[in-house]
């Protein structure tokens, strides 16, 4: 149980890494109103100037940054789940 626990809290750190990664992004972009593309030379995207452009770069990121919920949300569950095996004994 105890490799349960320590994959958890792996999962729980990655995901939180990868919300971190594509949230902050997305995050100062709807404060701003300016986001960058991803990429070799990433290009600027105003939301005045391209609104459907910034729409999509904008829900691309938010999506990326659930899908890191959802891995941390499964790494806290995993990591519960061991704990309370290896507190309760089973």
């Amino acid at each position: 149980m105890g490799r349960l626990v320590m994959m958890g809290i792996g999962a729980l750190l990655a995901g939180l890494y990868f919300t971190l990664q594509a949230g902050w992004p997305w995050w100062r972009a709807q404060r701003s109103g300016v986001i960058f593309t991803q990429g070799y030379r990433p290009q600027k995207v105003e939301r005045d100037l391209d609104p459907k452009r910034f729409k999509s770069l904008s829900d691309r990121r938010r999506k990326a940054a659930l899908g890191g919920l959802l891995v941390s949300g499964g790494g806290a569950l995993a990591f519960a789940f061991g704990a309370a095996m290896l507190v309760f004994g089973a």
